[in-house]
This record gives structure tokens, C-alpha cells and sequence, in this order.
């Protein structure tokens, strides 16, 4: 099932909950961090649609808090 939206935007939600949440999203803050995948089979089952160039997704934390917008500048299948 899809995630609700956050201000307006999907939410992009890197890693588990917690520290591992937390390292990403830091990384993504420095700019380090500029790139992720996901597997198309889990896209199907979560009946999630497909990012695409030019969308603004909400980065979240552990609360589904928007700490950062984030536009997607290419969509690899």
C-alpha cells in the first residue's frame, strides 16, 4: 500500500527506522548521499508508482517529519 503523502509530496523513507535512518538521511544532508535503488517487484506489491524525473519527494525521518525536499533528476528501470 502506498505511504500517505507529507506536505503535498511521496515520502522517501532510506533504511530502517532508527540509526540506520538517521546515518542516511545525514549523508543525504551533506550531499554524500545522491542516489538509491529499489527492486520493481517491491514497487508491484507495495502498489507503489514509479518515481519520475522531475518529482519532489519529501525526505522523512523516524516521526514521517519532512526534513528535506528532495527532486528526482533520473529514473533508471
Amino acid at each position: 500500500m502506498a505511504s500517505a503523502l507529507v506536505d503535498g509530496m511521496r515520502p522517501l523513507e532510506l533504511g530502517s527506522p532508527g540509526p540506520m535512518r538517521a546515518d542516511l538521511n545525514a549523508l543525504v544532508l551533506a550531499g554524500q548521499k545522491v542516489a538509491c535503488f529499489g527492486l520493481m517487484a517491491e514497487y508491484r506489491e507495495q502498489g507503489d508508482a514509479l518515481e519520475h524525473v522531475g518529482e519532489r519527494m519529501a525526505l522523512v525521518d523516524d516521526r514521517g517529519a519532512r526534513i528535506a525536499t528532495i527532486e528526482v533528476t533520473e529514473v533508471r528501470e
